[in-house]
Parts: C-alpha cells; sequence; structure tokens
C-alpha cells in the first residue's frame, strides 16, 4: 500500500470514529444505555459481517479445527475485555505498571536494557499514589 492510501484510509477511519462518538448523546435520550450499545455492536457485526461475505470466498469456519480456531482466539479476547471493564475498578496504578514491566519483560528478553530504560523501568515500577 502506498502512504497517501495509508493516510486516506486512516483519515477516514478516524472520521468515522469520531462522528459516531456526536451520535451517542441523542442515541441515550432515545434508548437505554446497554440497548443503545448492544444496537451499535449489532450493526458493526452485521456490517462486518456483509463485508466479509462480499470480500471472501468463504467467510464462515467450517469442520472443527477451524471452529477450534476461532474459538482459542475470540474466547479469552472476549474474556479479556470484559474483565478488564470490571477490574479497571479495583486495579491499582501500580498493578497497571507491574504488568506492563512483566509484559515488556518477556517482550524484550532478547536484548540487553539501555541505560535510558533503566530509569523508566524504575519509575513505571514505583507507580504513583495520586
Amino acid at each position: 500500500m502506498s502512504t497517501y492510501r495509508n493516510l486516506g484510509l486512516f483519515l477516514a477511519l478516524s472520521a468515522l470514529w469520531g462522528s459516531a462518538f456526536v451520535a451517542i448523546k441523542p442515541g441515550l435520550s432515545a434508548f437505554p444505555p446497554v440497548l443503545f450499545a448492544a444496537l451499535r455492536y449489532d450493526v458493526a457485526g452485521v456490517v462486518t459481517l456483509g463485508y466479509a461475505a462480499l470480500r471472501a470466498d468463504r467467510w464462515c469456519p467450517r469442520g472443527r479445527d477451524e471452529w477450534a480456531t476461532v474459538a482459542v482466539g475470540a474466547v479469552p479476547l472476549i474474556a479479556a475485555v470484559t474483565g478488564f471493564q470490571f477490574l479497571e475498578e479495583v486495579v491499582d496504578g501500580w498493578t497497571a505498571a507491574g504488568f506492563c514491566c512483566l509484559f515488556g519483560g518477556f517482550v524484550l528478553i532478547e536484548r540487553r536494557a539501555l541505560g535510558r530504560e533503566i530509569p523508566r523501568l524504575r519509575a513505571a515500577i514505583a507507580g504513583s499514589d495520586e
């Protein structure tokens, strides 16, 4: 993809996502919040499924192996998103910083930390009491 095409797609996506927030206020006056969120997800799902049906030769998984692949990808993602929505109320800043450092350590385990990364790591572990 060219740089201009990527920039155009990025701007289009930004405009779509940004305009969605404009519609939330009148939508919430017409529907209860949970129903409104469900309707938004339903519309997004139908649009995505329609796009997949038009663009792909085979858009639905077939066979036990393909459904298992979908489940292995989708179930942890859904559980993580739902869990983080409810757990953020009880997770303090240190815990979040600690997990960031832990996961960063796994990603960067094959190389040495640079001198400027050590103070940042210490600051993240120290957290903030604000």
